[in-house]
């Protein structure tokens, strides 16, 4: 018998915001700043596009080894920096040396190159979280890899360079300040500022904070129960954040989210800090992405629960002036499903999974603060022990019993 669960929620508190503002655009100046090395930002992978010419540029080279040295571009905070992979040896039958111009000032004629071993087909070449130190700017992580696709074919045929991915693991964000209604937000961007790449934002108080959580730049934020459409001006490092006052409808939201991501006109985003009872946003159709709610129990102890959107759930259209309420939150149900294990037919899988009123789905429940709780903890103190489970034939006979697993 195999069975698993989500968090059961036992929480209850309530929040309330209020404000109104007159329409403004406002400004807010972020600086670089450097972070842990261990905290991993959300810079999605992007493809380089690469081959055997020198891309145009005032580039300084080393000394090469190749014959056909291979070539890549790639742009992180407007600044392009070259890549290069080069040979060990000139008989070698793939790239084992990387040259990266970390600084960005197109010479590589002084830059140490980064060895690694290629695998044993000779046909990859993997340089895993290489770390850049850099005089001027933050450092920052590369996970870099390069593929011979083809390897019946000569060296040089296009596509035995076609596929080289980057991952670039910024060890710094963007970081500024703005006052929104009686509160001081801390703002942070987390950007490569390459082409095609997204940006994400976190947003919280206190000059240090991370609790919010990051999300892909959205099209809406609403904060202190105003509406703003949010616009990263990398050029001046700066986020505006534009006022939208008409064409809004209100909508009713359970009180003590922390935040909540809604989807708008099915490709938008709607980030929600700290929504009001009742809380204005523009006018279209929503469904849930997420949410994160916190709550103290009866001891004082206080918990994150975050949910995701369930399967099924129809979306809510909002008009001009109208005020809907969003099927979400409490009452939350726990649910058993079972399966057959394909692994072993004469085994059954049970599943333990809680959903809200609209059917979204817990996938977290956790204990942030206080060690005062009744509830009956796991082992780390971190969140609820799993359940135990009993299995019972009609005629009273225990068949199965033990305890789930979250998982």
């Amino acid at each position: 018998m195999n069975a698993r669960s989500s968090p059961v929620v036992l929480l209850a508190v309530l929040v309330t915001m209020a404000g109104v503002a007159v329409a403004a655009t406002i400004e807010i100046a972020l600086e670089e700043v450097e972070i842990s090395q261990t905290m991993h930002l959300p810079i999605p992978y992007s493809h380089i596009d690469t081959g055997f010419e020198l891309p145009e540029g005032d580039w300084v080279l080393p000394e090469l080894v190749s014959e056909h040295p291979l070539f890549g571009v790639v742009t992180i905070r407007g600044v392009e920096h070259l890549l290069v992979f080069d040979k060990a040896e000139a008989d070698d039958p793939f790239y084992s040396v990387l040259y990266f111009d970390a600084e960005g000032d197109s010479d590589l004629s002084d830059v140490e190159p980064i060895r690694t071993l290629t695998d044993r087909n000779f046909v990859a070449s993997e340089f895993a979280h290489v770390h850049f130190e850099r005089t001027s700017r933050p450092a920052f992580n590369l996970y870099l890899q390069a593929f011979r696709m083809n390897a019946d074919q000569p060296f040089e045929h296009p596509d035995n360079h076609r596929s080289l991915n980057a991952h670039a693991q910024l060890r710094l964000v963007l970081r500024g300040q703005a006052e929104v209604g009686d509160e001081t937000l801390t703002v942070q961007v987390s950007d490569a500022g390459g082409p095609e790449t997204p940006s994400f934002l976190n947003i919280g108080t206190g000059p240090d904070s991370h609790s919010q959580g990051w999300t892909a730049m959205p099209q809406w934020l609403i904060t202190s129960n105003r509406v703003f459409r949010p616009e990263l001006d990398r050029d001046t490092d700066r986020l505006l954040l534009h006022e939208e006052t008409d064409d809004l409808a209100a909508l009713q939201i359970p009180a003590g989210l922390e935040q909540m991501v809604l989807i708008w006109e099915d490709d938008g985003a709607v980030l929600i800090r700290e929504p009001a009872a009742t809380t204005q946003v523009p006018t279209g159709s929503y469904s849930l992405q997420r949410y994160t709610i916190e709550r103290a129990d009866a001891q004082g102890d206080q918990w994150r629960l975050i949910a995701y959107a369930g399967e099924g759930s129809e979306p809510v259209v909002l008009e001009l002036g109208s005020e809907v309420e969003f099927p979400m939150g409490e009452p939350y149900t726990p649910r058993i499903t079972h399966r057959q294990s394909p692994v072993d037919s004469n085994e059954v899988m049970l599943d333990l999974n809680v959903t809200g009123a609209g059917g979204e789905r817990v996938v977290g429940l956790s204990r942030i603060a206080g060690d005062r709780t009744e509830i009956d903890m796991d082992r780390h103190g971190q969140r609820p022990r799993a359940p135990r489970y009993r299995i019972v034939s009609t005629d009273g006979e225990i068949v199965a019993q033990g305890n789930f697993e979250y998982g």
